[in-house]
């Protein structure tokens, strides 16, 4: 039998266990516990949920997390400690939008066409991403590779926030996988 450890406690006093192959994170976030977007029937568990919008907690998750996503890559051969911090967000923004493995698909440019067309036609809707790969010659890998690529550099722009726009500006996110393979 495997071994459970106590994580959470329920305001009705009951404890939430997890196993070392069971997250807390998926247990609290079943439709056990969560009945709508963000809201739970759990006094305790809505008390969590609502500390998305303490702006202090917000920053310090996403902080966090990404850090997590920046070791995650480490671990699996990506060189992300050869980069600055501010391509580091641009990568950290990266595992945001397609979560650790389809960014490293991406980074290493191994992602299938078909998942590419997937994650296009989610992100940009069926229409849009038809358009976009029109524009690449009916490659949805290529399409989804330049929108996102744009998209991230349109969000992302380090140059806007340094003190001294001397030496060398952050590199498009393109090129930067390129760099990080």
């Amino acid at each position: 039998m495997e071994k459970t450890y106590p994580q959470f406690n329920l305001a009705d006093g009951t404890v939430i266990t997890s196993t070392p192959k069971s997250s807390l994170d998926r247990l609290l976030s079943s439709r056990r516990f969560i009945r709508k977007w963000a809201t739970s029937s759990d006094k305790n568990i809505q008390n969590l949920l609502d500390l998305r919008y303490d702006p202090e907690c917000a920053i310090n998750t996403a902080v966090d997390y990404g850090l997590q996503n920046l070791e995650m890559l480490k671990s699996k051969g990506v060189k992300v400690d050869s980069i600055p911090d501010g391509e580091k967000a641009k990568v950290i923004y990266l595992t945001h939008h397609l979560g650790a493995d389809d960014a490293i698909s991406f980074i290493c440019n191994t992602m299938s066409a078909k998942k590419a067309e997937l994650l296009l036609r989610t992100q940009i809707k069926d229409e849009g991403a038809e358009i976009r790969a029109k524009r690449a010659g009916g490659d949805y890998l290529k399409a989804h590779r330049n929108w996102l690529g744009e998209f991230i550099d349109n969000k992302i722009i380090v140059s806007d926030k340094m003190c001294t726009r001397q030496g060398t500006l952050p590199r498009h996110l393109i090129d930067l996988t390129i760099a990080i393979r």
